[in-house]
């Protein structure tokens, strides 16, 4: 079994063997390509160029980012046990879009996800 240390490792060997979006600038990294209002679409024209998984280098950090339905669903079902955010994703998530479902983590997740859940219900 491996520890979660050999575990983190292992994932992070994986993302970045993705590929990523061209013109990558130190210390920055893909982040000077983003206008504020319109990441969302510069992200899915990556996904278009790239494909429907890539990983991103915002600053010194690498994430993975997907627009494959079938794995943001389950992403998004699973959460808060099986996919985590660290603090610094949290921190940049809560920069862009706010405190919120989409980065809220444990039992603050689950109580906003069954709020939403029940107002999305037709």
């Amino acid at each position: 079994m491996d520890t979660p240390l050999l575990e983190e490792k292992r994932i992070f060997a994986e993302i970045t063997s993705l590929p990523k979006p061209k013109w990558k600038l130190p210390l920055l990294g893909h982040a000077w390509q983003f206008k504020q209002k319109h990441i969302h679409l510069k992200m899915e024209a990556w996904a278009d160029e790239i494909g429907p998984f890539y990983q991103l280098n915002l600053g010194p950090d690498t994430f993975l980012v997907t627009t494959h339905l079938e794995s943001i669903n389950y992403a998004l079902k699973e959460r808060p046990d099986t996919f985590r955010r660290g603090a610094r994703m949290r921190d940049i998530l809560g920069e862009l879009i706010g405190e919120g479902v989409f980065n809220a983590e444990g039992s603050n997740w689950k109580e906003q996800r069954s709020i939403l859940s029940e107002s999305l219900k037709p």
